[in-house]
């Protein structure tokens, strides 16, 4: 069993809230589908490049991590986002890795609360387009329309599994079902991303906080990232970075960093797609 690192009571949810990790149902038939790496440690990571990974294809550069193993999910190249209670402390190094497999680092110079268990944090430089690491757009909209959206969930260590929406408020609720590939945060993952996927691009849907309980997590509670929109959108400005929202049909919108003094074009994205159905 692994330890807990943290437990809590609160944000409105009755009994004990503890952070979460992830699991994976069925992971020994083939673990090469759900390692975003072949080899993993705090400072240096080899790229998994078997075909059968779930996320291949998919630009996952923004999602890095600290010395502590804590991810952390850039939404521009200054910017980053985490669940507050596992966050990375002002002046450590953070990593992000691009697909050439080169490990890019940067410092952290501050965090800013952004309510609940969500953290802002700023680089003390923007990370520089030719390092090919890429900020994530972040998914945004009417919340009900979430329910039933198939997710691809993070965990610590480069792990990703899939799961399904079953409600969306300041908390991205999913639950654990016996699917081959379905993933369950568990104790260690705290502050790992979650996404939906527009077309062949991730949107960043949320960080995970919190599961039901602990041992033998059942559902999941995400920090989500469309209920702290106009948070995020006026810190980042003091920066010059923008969060900008496109309208979508079905009040479906994605958002996305720009630099505020340069001349921004706007990023329509499509809208939502669903991943393929689960084995």
């Amino acid at each position: 069993m692994k330890k807990v690192i943290f437990a809590f009571l609160g944000f409105g949810l009755a009994g004990t809230i503890a952070p979460a990790s992830l699991r994976l149902y069925d992971y020994d038939i083939n673990p090469a589908a759900y390692n975003r790496f072949s080899s993993f440690s705090t400072t240096s990571a080899t790229l998994n490049t078997d075909t059968s990974f779930i996320g291949a294809g998919y630009d996952l550069s923004g999602w890095g991590w600290d010395d502590g193993g804590w991810a952390v999910s850039l939404i521009s190249p200054l910017h980053f986002v985490q669940a507050n209670h596992a966050h990375t402390g002002v002046g450590q190094t953070i990593y992000f890795i691009n697909a050439a497999g080169l490990v890019v680092q940067a410092t952290v110079a501050s965090q800013t609360l952004m309510g609940g268990d969500l953290t802002l944090g700023t680089l003390t430089a923007p990370i520089a387009a030719d390092n090919g690491i890429h900020a994530f757009s972040v998914a945004f909209g009417d919340n009900q329309s979430m329910a039933g959206d198939s997710l691809l969930v993070g965990g610590r260590g480069g792990l990703l599994g899939t799961n399904t929406v079953d409600s969306a408020t300041g908390f991205l609720v999913y639950d654990y079902d016996s699917i081959t590939g379905e993933a369950m945060p568990q104790s260690g993952d705290s502050t790992s991303p979650t996404f939906v996927v527009d077309g062949g691009t991730l949107l960043l849907a949320s960080v995970h906080s919190y599961v039901n309980k602990l041992p033998d997590p059942t559902v999941a509670y995400d920090t989500n990232l469309n209920a702290y929109f106009p948070t995020i959108q006026s810190t980042m400005l003091t920066d010059g970075y923008s969060l900008v929202a496109v309208p979508e049909p079905a009040s479906v919108a994605s958002f996305f960093g720009l630099g505020c003094g340069l001349a921004a074009a706007a990023h329509r994205f499509r809208r939502r797609g669903r991943l393929p159905p689960k084995a």
